[in-house]
């Protein structure tokens, strides 16, 4: 696998995919300890936008 592409996968791909699930796992526990919920904002993993 080429270098690029496999920087590529692990600083973009890999936490687009993995933070959808961790924001609904937060919000959830949050929400069933008796305060208000937590709510983490939807982010753009683009690399470009955060250059």
């Amino acid at each position: 696998m080429p270098d690029e592409l496999f920087e590529t996968l692990y600083k973009q791909n890999a936490p687009a995919i993995l933070y959808p699930f961790a924001r609904a796992i937060v919000t959830s526990y949050t929400s069933q300890m008796n305060i208000p919920a937590i709510i983490l904002p939807t982010l753009n993993f683009s690399i470009e936008n955060n250059k």
